[in-house]
Formats: C-alpha cells, sequence, structure tokens
C-alpha cells in the first residue's frame, strides 16, 4: 500500500509538470509524457446545475463520461430536465498549460481564452475549475473508472 500511495505520488508530480518544454541543454522540444490524465472519467457532482431538474449528485454508471487519450478527448453527456432524453458528445484535442501559483490548465482545442478550464487530480479524483468559481463558474467532479 506504501509503495502504492509513492508510485501514485510520483505520478502525480509528473502530471502537473508535464507540458512541452524545451530541453535546456539542446534547445529541442522535449517529448510528451503520459499522465494520470489517460484514461475514463464518469461525472460524480456538478456543483452548479443552471437548469432545472439537472441532478448535483450523479451515481456510477450514469454515463456522463470524458475520456482522455494522450492528445485528444471525447465526451458524453447524458440529458437531464428539459433535454432529458437527449444524449450529446463531443471530441477534439487538448493539451496541458503550466500556470504560475495556480493549477495547471486544460486547453481544450487550442482555445485558451476565458472560460478557463483549471484541473486537479487527487487519487482516483479529478476536478474541474471552469470560469470564474466565485462568481458564475462551475466545479465538476469525475471519479477514474478505466
Amino acid at each position: 500500500m506504501k509503495q502504492q500511495t509513492i508510485l501514485l505520488s510520483v505520478a502525480c508530480f509528473m502530471m502537473l509538470t508535464w507540458s512541452c518544454k524545451k530541453d535546456s541543454t539542446n534547445n529541442k522540444p522535449k517529448a510528451a509524457t503520459p499522465t494520470v490524465l489517460t484514461g475514463t472519467w464518469e461525472l460524480r457532482e456538478d456543483s452548479f446545475p443552471q437548469e432545472r431538474g439537472v441532478p448535483r449528485a450523479y451515481a456510477p454508471g450514469n454515463g456522463n463520461l470524458i475520456i482522455f487519450y494522450d492528445t485528444t478527448y471525447k465526451g458524453y453527456t447524458v440529458g437531464y430536465g428539459a433535454e432529458s432524453g437527449n444524449n450529446y458528445s463531443d471530441s477534439g484535442t487538448y493539451y496541458i498549460k503550466d500556470l504560475p501559483n495556480s493549477n495547471p490548465q486544460l486547453v481544450f482545442n487550442g482555445d485558451s481564452l476565458p472560460p478557463r478550464v483549471l484541473f486537479l487530480i487527487n487519487k482516483d479524483t479529478l476536478t474541474l475549475f471552469a470560469g470564474e468559481v466565485a462568481s458564475d463558474g462551475n466545479i465538476t467532479v469525475y471519479q477514474k473508472i478505466n
């Protein structure tokens, strides 16, 4: 158990420091390395659903997924409330942008303009902070299922 905790800590450190940086010795881009972000994540909580009938807490098996590969993602959303019965999917590219004195930013489809999406991984939990959380932003929590 202690060895797993150490390995997870090392993996989280590697993930948080991952980006396309230049090697100071030869000024060439470093190769991208897989992160603990890769995998399938299922929605567990939405802090600020903006439509009536949309739940805040989600049980396992709810179908709201985001799958991260090395440089691409796919998202699946199940409709609730007024959107009940409508299911949506999204896909594209992403990269991780390191920010000083902040959580890293997920940049989807090359668009780093606001609203920013910052993230934090703690064990098997992914927390996304979208927009300005103090005003009208949103916090969503996902659990890694694969």
